[in-house]
């Protein structure tokens, strides 16, 4: 089980070294929400919490992208005008 839960983040790392890190955060919140119930079950509240972090972390990522994209965007339409 947790071989399949480790793949997602190597994934991640991958997007991370080719310069594509709004791909690897957007994988990232999806699997950390599996590490947390994962370690959660297995009781381990120390893995939670880490988990928890490197979640809010990737969520915070992606909204930072979402911020920038609907900034370029804007700045798009002017141009055009």
């Amino acid at each position: 089980m947790i071989s399949l839960l480790v793949i997602p983040s190597l994934i991640g790392a991958g997007f991370v070294a080719m310069n594509k890190a709004n791909a690897a955060n957007l994988i990232w919140a999806v699997s950390n929400v599996f590490m947390i119930y994962y370690n959660y079950m297995q009781n381990d509240i120390t893995q939670v919490l880490l988990f928890l972090v490197y979640w809010i972390i990737s969520i915070y990522g992606v909204y930072r992208y979402s911020k920038t994209m609907q900034k370029n965007k804007v700045n798009i339409l002017k141009s055009t005008l």
